[in-house]
């Protein structure tokens, strides 16, 4: 403000100088340039000290916000630590979950309990996420559509298109495109598929036809191949067999290139739901073409999602 005075002043001064005084005084041609250029540079000082205070200013500020930052998070992560030392996890158990070891062991229980058919347990583990007030808009994002997707497991499609529907009203806050074209990826599948299990094809059809569309944004073959095999069913309930087929096709090629990373970066429900889905498609394609082969295909797929429940249960024992 004060920088801004004294500009007015300065014009003002100048406007004196130009019409009153060099006039009165006969000042004009080198000497009248010669005085323009001393209040140029008065001008330019006064200008360039604001620039650098405020500068300065914004430099502090944000420093000042990178320590509070650090403070919160430290208390934050200690508070955490704190909390599952009480549930009798160890320091290492602890340092392996990562920045937000509460929000990962949640999301980790919710997982083992879902692998084990315990969905109201996972539903449990998943509201944690919710509760965890250190979450993102993102997070919660995740929590309501695996919330949802339990619900969906038990068959309470009315309680899961709850969940899918304040994910998908979440996804429009988020700032991040990335993590907003992911939310509406997964939410706008979870819910076509519910439409789906209700047998109202034409919204099911334009919910997963969205969710495709992200899913190829992002390049995520995964979630490309699971919707274009919900699609293909409806294309089957449609009796429009030619673009059925085409779309199992084209879900099995995106579930065998999902399959190409390492089985160990997927968890081990995701591997286990990834080859039992592939099956799925084989067996759906088997009835209408290549018999024998899709048959052998699924087979194959059923059976190393069962090596996860297998090799699961062999731990246990």
């Amino acid at each position: 403000m004060i920088v801004l005075y004294l500009n007015i002043l300065v014009v003002i001064l100048v406007l004196v100088l130009e019409l009153n005084v060099f006039p009165k005084l006969g000042i004009k041609g080198k000497k009248r340039n010669i005085i323009r250029f001393i209040i140029l540079i008065l001008i330019s000082g006064i200008n360039f000290g604001d620039v650098i205070d405020e500068r300065n200013k914004i430099e502090k500020i944000t420093q000042e916000n990178i320590e509070l930052k650090q403070e919160n998070y430290d208390l934050n992560y200690e508070v955490q630590r704190s909390r599952l030392t009480g549930r009798g996890l160890t320091d290492s158990q602890i340092e392996s979950l990562g920045e937000s070891p509460l929000l990962k062991q949640a999301y980790n229980e919710g997982q083992e309990c879902e692998r084990t058919g315990n969905f109201k347990e996972a539903i449990k583990s998943y509201g944690e996420i919710l509760k965890f007030r250190p979450s993102s808009d993102a997070d919660k994002v995740s929590a309501y559509n695996l919330i949802g997707n339990c619900y969906s497991d038990l068959y309470e499609l009315e309680k899961a298109m709850q969940n899918f529907q304040k994910a998908s009203d979440l996804v429009e806050k988020l700032e991040d495109e990335k993590d907003k074209s992911n939310g509406k990826m997964i939410t706008f599948h979870n819910i076509g598929y519910v439409y789906k299990e209700l047998a109202l094809w034409k919204d099911a059809q334009k919910y997963l036809e969205y969710s495709l569309k992200e899913s190829v944004k992002l390049d995520d073959d995964l979630q490309k191949a699971i919707t274009l095999l919900n699609i293909s069913e409806i294309y089957f309930q449609l009796n429009k067999y030619k673009i059925a087929i085409e779309k199992l096709f084209q879900s099995t090629q995106a579930f065998q290139e999902s399959l190409m990373i390492n089985p160990e970066d997927f968890s081990s429900v995701r591997y286990a739901k990834t080859q039992n889905n592939l099956g799925t498609a084989y067996g759906t394609l088997a009835e209408v073409q290549d018999k024998v082969e899709n048959c052998n295909k699924a087979i194959q797929a059923f059976q190393e999602a069962l090596k996860v429940y297998t090799s699961k249960v062999e731990m246990v024992n």
